[in-house]
């Protein structure tokens, strides 16, 4: 797993919430609120798992399926720490990037639907962080 340098995992505990997602309900979402987030960062995947940056309001910032090196995985977080830092809500439209590999794969963007999620208050936070959703096959 890329989060098992002890650099990377440092960084993913201080500065993430990191999510695990199961694959089958971003690809199926369930209905409800829940549904509504996971339809949200299913609708801008580059395939049926990876890992994606989403921030406070459920928008998905950055995607990507792999990382061309080593290096890149730090870069990638600090990339989606600077996405966050300009789209932290969805008070502006988010375009989610999307890479095949970060940072040297880029794939096509994706355009914000301009949809406001519901965000439950239990769920809800004030800190600045922003959320790692990665996705598996369990």
């Amino acid at each position: 797993m890329v989060f098992s340098d002890p650099k990377v995992a440092a960084k993913v505990r201080d500065s993430f919430v990191p999510v695990a997602l199961k694959a089958g309900l971003v690809n199926n979402p369930p209905p409800g609120i829940e549904g509504k987030l996971y339809r949200e960062i299913g609708r801008s995947k580059a395939a049926p798992q990876g890992i994606c940056v989403a921030n406070s309001a459920g928008k998905v910032l950055a995607w990507t399926l792999s990382f061309d090196d080593e290096p890149s995985i730090m870069k990638f977080l600090d990339y989606a720490l600077e996405r966050f830092a300009e789209y932290p809500d969805a008070t502006e439209p988010v375009i989610t990037e999307r890479y095949l590999r970060f940072p040297g794969h880029k794939m096509p963007d994706v355009r914000d639907t301009h949809a406001r999620l519901p965000i439950p208050n239990s769920h809800s936070h004030s800190h600045s962080h922003s959320h790692s959703h990665s996705h598996s096959h369990s």
